[in-house]
Formats: structure tokens, sequence, C-alpha cells
């Protein structure tokens, strides 16, 4: 599936670079899966991350908190200004992801205002999601600063 991201990032325009962070993946077929993602997206990378075993149920055992865990540690030179998003594999790019339109392309979660830190809706403690009918009501892309996710993961995890 996270071929088709790249795949998709790609005939969207998508600029910027997508990182696919693989836990528990097969290690052997890791050269001929960054073929294949850099073919469909100049710009992609994969990396295997190891974190703590999550069981048979990589969503149930909380397998994304700790990847993003893994990576946050073993990653301490992260600028903590740079804005990550966090994207499922199962993600199609209907056009490009883009964060310096939020004050015209951004619709706050219904009853809720759009926060800034200082002019920026992606800072210290402000991030942006999207909004769903289900799963509680937010799911991916979830966007924040390095600094941010350092925060959050610490607590999610």
């Amino acid at each position: 599936m996270a071929f088709n991201v790249f795949n998709s990032a790609s005939h969207a325009g998508q600029k910027d670079p997508i990182t696919w962070l693989r836990s528990g993946c097969n290690g052997s077929r890791t050269d001929e899966d960054v073929k294949l993602a850099r073919a469909l997206f100049g710009n992609a990378k994969v990396e295997d991350v190891h974190s703590d075993k999550w069981g048979s149920d990589f969503n149930l055992g909380f397998g994304i908190p700790k990847t993003l865990h893994s990576y946050f540690g073993s990653r301490a030179s992260l600028d903590n200004d740079t804005v990550l998003a966090l994207i499922e594999a199962d993600m199609v790019f209907l056009k490009e992801l883009r964060i310096d339109n939020l004050a015209t392309h951004g619709l706050p979660a219904p009853g809720r205002k759009l926060k800034l830190d200082g002019s920026s809706f992606v800072g210290r403690g402000v991030g942006v999601v999207s909004t769903y009918d289900c799963c509680g009501g937010l799911g991916p892309p979830y966007i924040f600063t390095v600094q941010s996710w350092r925060e959050i993961v610490s607590h999610w995890n």
C-alpha cells in the first residue's frame, strides 16, 4: 500500500519528501523496495525502524506510536521546528499536500476555532489533523513540528 502513496504523490505533484517508516518488515527486500519507491516518487525514502514488539496486530498493539517513538529516539538531531506529517499507507494524494495555505484551505473542526502559534497553524502545541465522521473524529494526515511530535509520542506510547 505504501507504493500507492508514492505513486499518487507523484501524480498529484507532491514536492516534499515522503519517508516510509517500516517496522517489522522483511529487511531482505529493502533495496528492492527503495528502488521501486524512488521509481514511483523521486523524493521517496524507506527507513526500517526497529521498535518494541506489538504482538500479532500492528494497529491494536500500538505499532504506530512505538515505531514513531523509536524513530524520534534515534534521531535526536532532527530540528524541533521541522514540520512532519504522519500519513497512512492507504492515503491517496488527490492534490499536493501543503501547509502554507491553511488560512484559506483549512477548516476548524465543528465547534472549534483555528489556533495559531504566532502566525503559523503548525507550531508548539498546535498542529493540523483531518476530521472524519468515524474514529473519534480525527485521522491522518497528522501534521506537527518535531518538538510537538516528541511530546505527543511520549504520552501516546
